[in-house]
């Protein structure tokens, strides 16, 4: 089977202020992405999920009635616009505390003047901050669209300043999901066997199950340094195979699956900050770092650094039998 990423030199759809595109009509595309699904419980697990947010809405094809939502996050170019995005951050959080979304003072905020680890830190505690916040509103059900809609733009400029010009992050990565609210609740879980087939190099151009889960997992707290999030108890590790895919590119790790430097850094990592003393035992397969594939690229990284250069915009997805 192969699963096909449709593109377009220009945007359709509707665009929110945190940046998330929305497909509700799917034009002609300009291009294609293919990617050839692997044969894994995870990619079986990934077509399930897939065909039951199609068939459940009564037809077999992407149509007007099963919107779209992508984005894209780009590494920074330039510490100008990396300070553009800080400016915008900072802003955001003042308006969350004059609106009593989330509270935060001057000591979250963000700019060039701060160190490395000190930004890592606060980029991280705002992180929690709106997460813990966001799960109190949504049992009590007190979230509104507009507290819903400001946390998103926090989420997306949090992730964009940790990708400095500096940073280990990849140069682009597309996150794209379908409407799936009708039957996430059925979506398959995530068993030891599917959690050994993840991969801790996913900036290599394949396509992964994206990790559906609001909050940071053991191996984002590690890139990011987050021993609060342990200490707090507070990891998030991905639990079920979703419709929802992402994929990223990296001019030093595009075609490499695996990297043994990082996976002996990562549990290096773990040891010192004591995970297995909070309660995860990050030897076994729930916290296999990285994520799992479920297609492998058909083209080289010029092919696919081409083709998203002059058709950045998805316009539909599409998965087709050989």
């Amino acid at each position: 089977m192969l699963y096909h990423i449709h593109l377009h030199s220009e945007p359709h759809g509707s665009i929110d202020p945190s940046g998330t595109h929305r497909l509700t009509d799917y034009p002609t595309s300009e291009a294609k992405l293919t990617w050839k699904i692997v044969d894994s419980p995870v990619a079986t697990a990934f077509i399930q999920a897939t065909q039951m947010i199609l068939d459940n809405q009564g037809h077999s094809d992407i149509s007007p009635r099963n919107f779209i939502d992508w984005n894209m996050y780009g590494k920074h170019i330039s510490w100008g616009s990396w300070k553009a995005d800080a400016a915008l951050l900072n802003a955001e959080m003042d308006q969350c505390t004059a609106k009593d979304y989330v509270q935060f003072d001057e000591t979250f905020y963000i700019d060039e003047n701060i160190s490395e680890s000190e930004r890592a830190s606060r980029l991280n505690r705002i992180h929690y901050a709106f997460e813990q916040e966001l799960e109190r509103k949504e049992t009590q059900r007190t979230a509104t669209p507009q507290f819903l809609s400001s946390l998103e733009r926090l989420n997306k400029l949090v992730h964009s300043l940790e990708k400095a010009p500096n940073s280990k992050f990849g140069e682009s990565f597309y996150v794209i999901r379908h409407s799936s609210d009708h039957v996430k609740a059925q979506f398959p879980l995530l068993t030891d066997e599917m959690y050994r087939c993840f991969e801790n190099n996913t900036e290599n151009g394949d396509l992964y199950s994206d990790f559906f889960t609001v909050g940071k997992d053991l191996g984002h707290a590690y890139h990011t340094n987050d021993v609060e999030l342990i200490r707090n108890n507070e990891v998030k590790q991905q639990t079920v195979v979703s419709g929802a895919v992402a994929f990223a590119l990296d001019e030093k790790q595009f075609g490499l699956k695996k990297n043994n430097t990082e996976q002996s850094a990562y549990w290096d990592w773990c040891k010192a900050n004591n995970a297995e003393l909070y309660g995860y035992d990050y030897t076994q397969p729930l916290y296999n770092l990285g994520r799992a594939p479920v297609g492998r690229a058909t083209v080289n990284l010029h092919q696919m650094t081409n083709i998203l250069t002059s058709t950045p915009y998805v316009v539909g997805v599409e998965i087709e039998q050989e």
